[in-house]
Parts: C-alpha cells; sequence; structure tokens
C-alpha cells in the first residue's frame, strides 16, 4: 500500500479510523498494482472545540 497523502490534523481516531481500517484490509488482499482512491469525510465544523475538550480530559 502507498500512502498518496496525510492528515494535517490529527482526526484519525475518531472520525476515521475505522474507514481506513477497512480501506486497509481490502488494499492488503488486492492484487499488485491495485488501487483505491478513499474520500475525505466532513469534519465536524466545532472540530477545534472538540480537540481542546479532548487535550483537557
Amino acid at each position: 500500500m502507498k500512502m498518496l497523502g496525510t492528515v494535517p490534523i490529527s482526526l484519525q481516531g475518531e472520525w476515521i479510523r475505522p474507514e481506513l481500517d477497512r480501506v486497509k484490509d481490502r488494499m492488503n488482499d488486492a492484487p499488485r498494482e491495485f488501487w483505491e482512491l478513499v474520500a475525505a469525510i466532513d469534519v465536524p465544523t466545532s472540530w477545534e472545540k472538540l480537540q481542546e475538550g479532548h487535550k483537557r480530559a
């Protein structure tokens, strides 16, 4: 599997981790030279407040 881009903020854990895990499993079983585009998700507009609350916990 090749990574073409990264997420600039740490959103993997809460919002996209389940989908990334499913894609990784599919790619591990895919034939050589196969690729898959993973769509970006809509991050909640209040993600900064949610992240601050997470940091304080």
